[in-house]
């Protein structure tokens, strides 16, 4: 019998086992598991289609385009500290590809701006690809603005007229509605770190309260937003917190129901300025009493004829302001510009940074609440439009400039 060799138990040799060969174990098996399990791939990095070189824009905004992976995501953001990651602390903006691979993501830009540090990337799962650079974007206010290319649109062949179907008419389900905001009522000026909405709905509803950052008239989850359900007796309540020296004009609110959304509902703008008072509650506005038919009195002279729902100018220093409007940081306080006091000899001055800029003439229309500049700083920047209105404890003057706004305010309790 060799080395290799030994008894069994009936007395017969049995083989021994090979040289180097190991009986598996749980430990084993698991290590042999673990190195069969499939690795994650990383996606591939998106393809940028717009733009494909450095632009220049005098846009707020530009659109960037292209394609990636269907039903990835998509990131774009400034890669401020430059070691090409994205961090929460970094402005970015994001989309989820398209089933035909496309992607088309709007990316916001600040005045006077080069945008050098822009990065873009896919996201699956946990898995990011290496992150893309973004051609250098310049804006500057008065440039033409960059816009992608239109792909043409293809002619489709003429084919044979079919005798017409009537369609089959398929109602569509009525939005849910019926509701009612009952603070603010109005455009307020407070100096609290929140403000409370409340007003009516049906019971168990969902109300949203959002800030509306693309003026589309609708809620997106990158949009700042908050909810509540409306109570068993159909009120709510809803506290939002605002922003030292922020101008809320955009905030908007609809219902939804898990399945379809109301039309939305414009709120008032507030007003958050530090040191001001806190606003209080506003009063609902009571309901209108049926008119009741009155004895017919006698005839009388007419009086005569006044304008109705006309608004007096408030005279003295405004302060103004240029709210802002931003994805990456949406409550930015506005941007100071200064000051503008209104005369009632029809002049006015407008100071910049405490400093006399320049002064000029100026009409109000009463009844439509529109001041016409007729010379000065505000007749040679041409606004789109401006308008006076009077709240119950302030007075404001809105600037139009088309793409941004120019808020001036006063305070009646001065």
């Amino acid at each position: 019998m060799t080395r290799n060799e030994h008894t069994h138990r009936s007395g017969a040799p049995r083989k021994a086992r090979a040289p180097g060969k190991l009986i598996a174990g749980p430990l084993a098996l698991l290590a042999l598991g673990l190195a069969s399990m499939p690795v994650a791939a990383a996606p591939a990095p998106p393809t940028v289609a717009f733009p494909t070189a450095a632009i220049t824009t005098g846009g707020r905004t530009i659109t960037v385009t292209g394609t990636g992976p269907a039903g990835a995501s998509v990131v774009i953001f400034s890669d401020t500290d430059g070691n090409g990651r994205s961090h929460s602390l970094e402005p970015q903006w994001y989309q989820t590809i398209r089933r035909d691979g496309s992607f088309s993501i709007t990316v916001f830009l600040v005045d006077n701006t080069i945008s050098q540090n822009l990065l873009a990337y896919t996201v699956t799962g946990s898995e990011e690809s290496a992150p893309v650079k973004l051609p250098v974007i310049t804006q500057r206010p008065g440039a033409p603005i960059a816009a992608p290319p239109v792909a043409p649109v293809p002619v489709a062949p003429v084919q044979p007229v079919m005798p017409a179907v009537a369609p089959v008419a398929v109602p569509a389900p009525a939005p849910v509605q019926d509701l009612v905001i009952d603070d603010p009522v109005m455009d307020i000026v407070t100096g609290g770190d929140s403000y409370t909405i409340t007003g009516r709905a049906p019971a168990g509803m969902a109300v949203v309260v959002f800030a509306d950052l693309d003026q589309d008239g609708w809620y997106h989850s990158i949009e700042p937003g908050w909810y509540v359900r409306a109570a068993r007796d159909g009120t709510f309540a809803l506290k939002i917190p605002l922003f030292e020296n922020t101008t809320n004009l955009d905030l908007m609110a609809h219902l939804d129901d898990g399945t379809q959304r109301s039309l939305p509902v414009k709120l008032p703008v507030i007003f958050q300025v530090p040191g001001a008072p806190v606003a209080a509650p506003q009063a609902p506005v009571p309901p209108v009493a049926a008119p009741v038919a009155a004895p017919v009195a006698p005839a009388v002279p007419a009086a005569p004829a006044t304008a109705q729902g006309s608004v007096t100018m408030e005279y003295g220093a405004y302060s103004c302001g240029q709210p802002q409007r931003s994805r990456s940081q949406p409550f930015t306080p506005d941007i100071p510009k200064g000051s503008l006091t209104m005369n009632p000899n029809g002049t006015y001055v407008r100071f910049d940074n405490g400093t006399e800029n320049e002064s000029g003439a100026y009409t109000y229309d009463e009844a439509s609440g529109l001041i016409t500049w007729l010379s000065g700083p505000f007749a040679a920047m041409q606004p789109v439009s401006t308008s006076f209105k009077r709240n119950q404890t302030t007075a404001q003057i809105d600037v139009n400039f088309h793409e941004f706004w120019w808020i001036c305010g006063i305070n009646l309790n001065r």
